[in-house]
């Protein structure tokens, strides 16, 4: 029995396609075939990236963007997704303060 697990895509990119319009038809692609799955889907982009190719990757997945600069950041990124992933506001607030600390 799955129906406790999530569909989650982490897709990692420097925004930079080949081709923009094959990769929003892919972003399409994925929404429509995992939407029965409730797919959980985020675009994270590393280092200097092209901001609007990858909101856009993001938006038409249906997810949400993010960008990190930094092997720290990243980190930092995943525990944020983490808490969300689990609606979990005690492990958000932990992920803030830690990063605070940094």
């Amino acid at each position: 029995d799955f129906d406790e697990f999530k569909a989650v895509m982490i897709f990692f990119s420097d925004g930079q396609p080949q081709d923009i319009e094959l990769g929003i038809a892919m972003a399409q692609h994925i929404r429509s075939t995992y939407a029965k799955y409730d797919l959980k889907a985020f675009a994270v982009g590393f280092g200097r990236v092209n901001l609007s190719v990858l909101q856009r990757v993001a938006s038409e997945m249906g997810g949400e963007y993010r960008q990190v600069l930094g092997a720290n950041a990243l980190r930092t990124e995943f525990q944020r997704i983490a808490a969300v992933l689990c609606n979990n506001e005690a492990s958000l607030a932990l992920v803030e303060s830690d990063m605070e600390v940094s």
